[in-house]
């Protein structure tokens, strides 16, 4: 089976290696279907939200570190494990959800994992200081299964040794870690502490029913999907690549920006003394790529004030573009946003406004 799935992935990856044209006429604008607020549950800034593999959707509020759990909109559950023991935290950053069902909080600064089951019991955890890493930690997982995950960090090593690296990682029966395969890593100019974050970043996504997983650079006129099948060993496939025009952002666009850089300035400062900001031009093309339930790839592009993803059905062969409507009104520093069952949840970034999310329906895209 495995061995079909990875020649059948080489032959359709092989016919679309051809760079395509952006279609100007193929795109769908969804509307929410609906909405939730969750002040009233007692959440002030959501930083963090997935899926559970049973429909639950969990929000972490990234200023109390509470963990909250919704089933069908309604609030079910909330959780603060807020402490120093090992099965406690201070700082969590990242909600990923487990294929086998439950989620995984993930502690950069606590240097750990800790896992949860659908009741919100931690179930157990796994501590960094196992990982053979270069400096720094995974900011961003997702599970092939309970003991094989990807994690992507970024490392600077005294500001000259700087950049990005995607790994798969097998954490033991010991609960140590090591590492399985080292997919990519981006190294950035040396002395470039602040230029590397943005110059090396990559982006992956995981559909762990087929262990399958894709990875890409962020780059800024095209962009690479190159395609893992892994079993017992872990190959490259064939790479898929399109190619289009880069979307630049308006005069009122990048106003805006400077404008909302300028007002945080001002909040930490107290005045705009000293105040520099030169936005960019361009918008870089990839930052997020996500795998739907019905296997389709979802690659979310930087499109100022939406949400818009170019999608690939499970062949791999680019379908339509999908913009998601969001309200005019909000002014935020991006979106969150989490794939479940046929729907998209996305929660917009900005902790002056009340947190809400919105869903929209994919089942029949």
């Amino acid at each position: 089976m495995i061995l079909f799935l990875a020649v059948a992935l080489f032959l359709c990856i092989a016919c679309n290696s051809n760079p395509t044209p952006l279609p100007a006429d193929n795109c769908i604008e969804l509307l929410p279907v609906d909405s939730l607020v969750t002040c009233s549950d007692g959440i002030f800034s959501i930083g963090s939200m997935c899926f559970t593999k049973n429909g639950n959707l969990v929000l972490l509020d990234d200023v109390t570190g509470s963990l909250h759990v919704y089933q069908d909109n309604e609030h079910i559950a909330s959780l603060s494990c807020i402490g120093e023991g090992p099965l406690e935290y201070t700082s969590p950053r990242e909600l990923t959800a487990l294929p086998e069902g439950g989620f995984m909080l993930n502690c950069p600064p606590d240097m750990k994992f800790l896992f949860f089951d659908e009741t919100l019991e931690c179930t157990g955890a796994t501590f960094f200081h196992d990982f053979d890493l270069r400096p720094g930690t995974p900011v961003r997982t997702q599970f092939l299964s309970k003991d094989l995950f990807v994690g992507q960090s970024y490392f600077c090593s005294d500001f000259s040794e700087c950049g990005t690296e995607v790994s798969v990682w097998r954490i033991n029966d010991d609960l140590s870690v090591n590492r399985e395969y080292e997919i990519r890593t981006r190294f950035a100019e040396r002395f470039h502490p602040i230029k590397y974050l943005i110059d090396t970043r990559i982006a992956s996504a995981v559909e762990p029913d087929n262990q399958i997983i894709v990875f890409s650079d962020v780059t800024t006129n095209n962009y690479e999907l190159n395609l893992i099948q892994f079993s017992e060993g872990i190959d490259v496939t064939e790479t898929v690549t399109r190619e289009f025009q880069t979307e630049m952002k308006t005069d009122e666009e990048i106003e805006a920006e400077v404008s909302r850089i300028r007002q945080a300035w001002i909040r930490g400062t107290g005045s705009d003394i000293g105040f520099q900001y030169e936005a960019n031009k361009e918008n870089f093309v990839i930052i997020g790529l996500y795998f739907a339930s019905n296997s389709s790839l979802w690659v979310r592009r930087n499109s100022p004030f939406r949400i818009h993803f170019d999608v690939f059905n499970g062949e791999f062969s680019f379908q339509r573009e999908v913009a998601l409507a969001v309200p005019d009104e909000y002014m935020t520093d991006g979106w969150l946003v989490a794939f479940g069952d046929a729907v998209i949840a996305v929660s917009p970034v900005n902790p002056e406004i009340d947190p809400v999310v919105y869903f929209y329906n994919i089942e029949n895209l």
